[in-house]
Formats: structure tokens, sequence, C-alpha cells
């Protein structure tokens, strides 16, 4: 009953206290972080891989990465630019403002890129440009392993399987870790 009492022979201290509360709400609806944005909300992101066997990172790093990195900075709307090199390969990620179109901003990407395809190494392979959303990452790991099967049944498996998960609606893409030589 305090505050009650409080509110009705003081208006204005109710009024202030409003306020406060009021200005403190704003204050901290402003700095709350977003973790999860609507789908809509997503920015674009391209990602530009070169493979280049048996170069060290780098190498990787000077010969490729830094001569792509070059020529793709000037692209409109880029919001972020993520690279890595690594040994016998070189990734780069391009996220974009979300008012930019997946679509356009690959095909920018993929003009920019082919201008210097001819200045990377010519042992490298030629460069993939890969579009993505933002949220999509690796959603199924599938292991494969006998200790009954003979090598003949494995070598068998393991070229059948790139057809099978071509075949999948959604697979973008599939890679086969592990040793090969234990087959």
């Amino acid at each position: 009953m305090y505050i009650t009492e409080v509110s009705i022979r003081r208006p204005v201290v109710a009024w202030v206290l409003s306020l406060i509360l009021i200005v403190f709400g704003l204050f901290v609806y402003s700095e709350v972080p977003v973790r999860e944005l609507p789908d809509g909300l997503q920015p674009p992101v391209v990602q530009v891989k070169v493979d280049y066997k048996s170069a060290s990172a780098p190498i990787i790093d000077q010969e490729i990465t830094q001569v792509i990195e070059d020529v793709i900075g000037g692209a409109e709307g880029i919001k972020n630019i993520d690279s890595k090199s690594e040994n016998g390969r070189s990734s780069i990620n391009i996220e974009f403002d979300t008012d930019i179109e997946l679509d356009d901003a690959a095909n920018d990407i993929r003009e920019r890129v082919a201008r210097v395809v001819d200045n990377l190494p010519s042992e490298a392979d030629a460069p993939q440009i890969l579009k993505q959303a933002a949220g999509f990452t690796t959603t199924m790991w599938l292991s494969v392993s006998s200790s009954t099967w003979s090598d003949l049944e494995s070598i068998f498996f393991i070229p059948s399987a790139p057809p099978i998960t071509s075949s999948i609606t959604w697979v973008i893409s599939w890679s086969m870790i592990g040793a090969e030589a234990d087959l």
C-alpha cells in the first residue's frame, strides 16, 4: 500500500518514476542483442574456394587469397570478408548487406574472380563460387564402416556415393573425409 499512498498524495513522484522506467526500458531495448534473425534478414554470403594441392598455407595466402581478396574488395554492398588459407585450400567468405540479392552478389563476385583467374598459379584448380545463406551449415554427417566388408565391397561403395547424394533434394555438396588408403 505504500506505493499507492505515495502516488495519490504526490502524483509528481509517480510521474517521475514512470518516466524513469520508460527511459530505462528504451535504453535496455536498444542494447539487447538480437540472437536470431527472421529468414528474410539473413545476409547473403558468397564463398570462393580454390584448391591448390601440395601448397603451403603462406603460399596459398600470397598467391591466391590476397589476389582474389584484392579484386573482390570493391564489390557493392560487402559487409564483411573472412578468408582462411590452409595447406592446399583457400576459402573466402563474403558477407553482403541484407538488401543485396544473393544471385546478383554471386554474379558480381563471379565476374570479378574471372578477371584474375589467369593470375592464379596454373597448378591451382579453378575457383568455385558458392552461394549460401548465413544460417546454413552441415546438417548431417554419414559414416560408413564395416569390419566384415572386404576391400572389393568397399571399392564398389565409394564410387557410388556421389551419384546417390547428388540426386537428393537440397544436397549442395558432399565430401569424403578419412583414410582411403585403409580400403
